[in-house]
């Protein structure tokens, strides 16, 4: 039992629990649309969209769905890092893919805990329900923005100086014709204008990371996760009120 297994399931109960709330409400919302619809048309539909347990659904499914985007987003650039610097800094490069999977934690704690306000003796109110949607959207948005700025800034700096030259045309040959060679031996091996534009620049050269610079890395990736955390700390707040 793995902690990425067990997450996964989590995550999977959370949005099947929720779903099914929300079908139960849905499907006793629509009767009551149709045994209501003669005396009040279409404001019957209105018990159905903004009915409790339908807003708490979609804050434990928002919550699950944008926290899991951001540590996939994250768990992606982490790993394409640790492979590129698994020679310099060995195990300690899977640091940052377990720092991102923290991400996914959070929106599974939210998810949760909105999922267990169905099990309650009493209905979920309208009000009750705007406020687990806005924590389940708050952490997942949270989680999101943090996850994006961890990949960010794993992502190797771009190529900033001058592309490299065309390699030198190939001699004139008597298959090809002279007329043509010495065309392309004029254009310096261009027969093409757009080739110049469809080079790719090369990829910028590993740069070594010693004891200080892994240090500045992971305490950049901390304040990285704790807007996540922040957000969390918020929705805790909102479902408990």
């Amino acid at each position: 039992m793995s902690g990425e297994l067990l997450n996964a399931i989590g995550a999977s109960s959370a949005v099947f629990l929720a779903s099914a709330g929300s079908a139960y409400a849905s499907a006793h919302s629509g009767r009551f649309a149709l045994r209501a619809h003669r005396n009040l048309g279409l404001k019957s539909l209105v018990f159905i969209i903004m009915s409790g347990e339908l807003l708490n659904a979609i804050g434990a499914s928002s919550a699950v769905f944008l926290a899991s985007a951001g540590s996939a987003y994250a768990s992606a650039h982490s790993g394409r890092f640790a492979l590129r610097a698994h020679r310099n800094l060995g195990l300690k490069s899977l640091v940052f893919i377990i720092i991102s999977g923290v991400l996914a934690i959070y929106g599974l704690i939210v998810g949760v805990l909105l999922v267990q306000k169905f099990e309650g003796v009493e209905p979920i109110s309208d009000s009750e329900g705007c406020r687990y949607l806005a924590a389940g959207l708050l952490v997942g948005f949270a989680c999101l923005c943090s996850g994006i700025g961890m990949g960010l800034f794993l992502q190797p700096p771009r190529h900033h100086g001058p592309l490299p030259p065309f390699p030198p045309p190939p001699p004139a040959t008597a298959s090809n014709g002279g007329g043509d060679g010495e065309e392309s031996a004029g254009n310096g091996g261009i027969t093409e204008p757009l080739l110049f534009m469809m080079r790719s620049p090369p990829p910028p050269p590993p740069v070594p990371i010693d004891g200080k610079g892994f240090v500045t890395m992971v305490l950049v990736f901390i304040f990285l996760e704790a807007i996540g955390l922040y957000g969390l700390i918020v929705a805790l707040f909102a479902i408990g009120k």
